[in-house]
């Protein structure tokens, strides 16, 4: 049973030696560039502002080229635009089920209004109005 043990130790001693010297031998660059309304993700400078945020802010679309090391992008909850250092960007891939908009509201727990399905309480007073909303992405069973 040892001599069993001893041989797939050395199997994986020698599968994860071969990896070790694939993953080193083909360094990961960096991107240098990303090409208009791309969307990518942000490191943040220190860590993020909560541990339930994710390590990554964003998404967030490319809106002008690099200019010194640096690229204009806007947030797409916000609206905002701002510079960032290309070295703090990584691409963002995503696929068709979500937008990216979706995604960085989700991020910030903010959700878009599809529509008003129903309202009820005092005109007269603000205050006393409740609203039945539907959610962008969601559908009639997520309504509240």
């Amino acid at each position: 049973m040892l001599n069993g043990h001893s041989e797939l130790i050395h199997v994986a001693r020698v599968t994860q030696e071969n990896r070790d010297d694939e993953h080193t031998s083909t360094p990961q660059e960096p991107p240098t560039s990303f090409s208009m309304n791309s969307y990518v993700l942000v490191t943040y400078i220190d860590r993020p502002p909560t541990t339930l945020h994710a390590p990554n802010e964003g998404p967030m679309r490319v809106v002008s080229s690099v200019k010194q090391g640096k690229i204009m992008l806007q947030n797409l909850v916000t609206g905002n635009t701002d510079e960032y250092h290309l070295s703090r960007l990584r691409p963002f891939y995503y696929k068709n089920e979500d937008t990216p908009k979706q995604t960085a509201n989700r991020d910030n727990q903010e959700w878009d209004v599809d529509f008003i399905v129903d309202h009820a309480g005092d005109k007269s007073s603000r205050k006393m109005l409740q609203f039945r909303v539907r959610w962008v992405g969601y559908g009639e069973d997520d309504d509240t």
